[in-house]
């Protein structure tokens, strides 16, 4: 940390934490840095602000509007700060695993209801691909298919 302290230009953070650590974690970035600040926050977070040497900082409602790419434009907020210099918040809010065990449940619970909605089945470089061509909004289509939802095989071995 003492690092932190003796920068002069803006630096920037990515905070990836469990839950339980990351008001601590930020706290204490914003504590010892002066400098011009950047956190983007991908760690769970409460709602609560965060007490820090400069006032209450509200990263969780920052982070939670942001979710699933949306909106198009990230939400943002700076904070100036005394006697040091501004901090700017962004993140991005994911979901919770057991949403995820949910969603896999549900799949295999009901496959017939939603196999006829899963365009693509894609390993992680067709799934890089595909997101870049989405994203850059030229078209919906990848592999000459129309995408509705696509399973993406993180590890191509796992049977359900």
């Amino acid at each position: 940390m003492d690092l932190l302290g003796t920068a002069k230009d803006s630096l920037a953070a990515v905070v990836a934490t469990p839950r339980t650590a990351t008001a601590s974690v930020i706290a204490s970035i914003i504590d010892h840095c002066d400098a011009p600040l950047y956190v983007d926050v991908h760690a769970g977070s409460d709602r609560d602000p965060i007490t820090t040497r400069h006032g209450a900082i509200a990263v969780g409602p920052v982070r939670a509007a942001n979710c699933g790419g949306q909106p198009a434009q990230p939400i943002f907020r700076t904070f100036p700060r005394t006697n040091a210099g501004p901090l700017t918040v962004f993140g991005h809010r994911g979901v919770a695993n057991r949403h995820l065990i949910e969603a896999v449940d549900e799949l295999l619970r009901y496959p017939e209801l939603y196999r006829p909605l899963v365009t693509h089945v894609v390993d992680i470089a067709e799934a890089e691909a595909m997101l870049a061509r989405l994203a850059n909004g030229t078209s919906r289509r990848f592999a000459d298919r129309r995408v509705v939802k696509a399973a993406i095989m993180i590890r191509p071995d796992w049977q359900p």
